[in-house]
């Protein structure tokens, strides 16, 4: 455990520590079934709100104005325990009040949990694949750009800078059908890249129009 986790466990401990005096000096043991009740919601928001991290991804990267999971369960766990610890002070005895609004509390905490759990992973989702979209174009148009730079001559620079800019001008966007031409023309980039290193020039030509013939097959996926 780091020094966080040491003091949070500690600040929790404090919180047990503190209503299990407050519940046992209020009655304790002969506290009515309302106290017990309560007692029990206020275990429940402790362990909520200390364990909430470990089920709430830290998504980095979800808009500010999104609420996050972790904030719901602090929202939760603060409104429980606050709730349970008049009850216990008042010494409420009415079990259906005390039961009834807890489970409401608990009922609109794991629906908004849900909620934002689901659409945290959306978001997520669809992050991962935009960058796994930009990652095709930015690696090929990389390799290309290097085999460029290979070669000092200006005949087959020409021709892999078609290719180059053909990648360069995909869109960014993909789906199952265009990611079978995607292998291919990373394949096919690779193979140009070891042509070079053997000196076999001659077959440069033919591997940057079978690049290009992959793009337009690639884009006509995504039209």
């Amino acid at each position: 455990m780091n020094a966080k986790q040491i003091m949070r466990t500690i600040v929790y401990i404090g919180y047990i520590i503190i209503y299990n005096l407050i519940f046992f000096m209020k009655g304790g043991m002969d506290s009515s079934a309302a106290g017990w009740i309560a007692y029990g919601f206020v275990w429940l928001a402790i362990l909520v709100s200390y364990i909430a991290p470990l089920y709430c991804k830290n998504y980095k990267r979800i808009p500010e104005n999104l609420i996050t999971n972790y904030t719901f369960s602090w929202i939760y766990s603060g409104i429980a325990i606050l709730f349970n610890a008049v009850v216990l002070l008042v010494k409420v005895q009415s079990v259906s009040v005390v039961l009834i609004l807890n489970v409401i509390f608990c009922i609109m905490y794991l629906q908004q949990l849900f909620i934002s759990l689901r659409v945290n992973y959306e978001v997520e989702t669809n992050l991962e694949q935009i960058d796994a979209e930009r990652q095709f174009v930015r690696e090929v148009s990389k390799k290309l750009q290097m085999c460029r730079q290979q070669t000092n001559n200006e005949v087959l620079k020409k021709e892999i800078e078609k290719a180059y800019d053909a990648v360069r001008c995909c869109p960014l966007k993909s789906n199952d059908m265009a990611m079978k031409y995607e292998i291919q023309i990373i394949a096919l980039t690779d193979k140009l890249g070891n042509k070079l290193d053997d000196n076999k020039i001659q077959e440069i030509p033919e591997i940057v129009q079978e690049i290009l013939k992959n793009v337009k097959k690639r884009n006509a996926m995504l039209s």
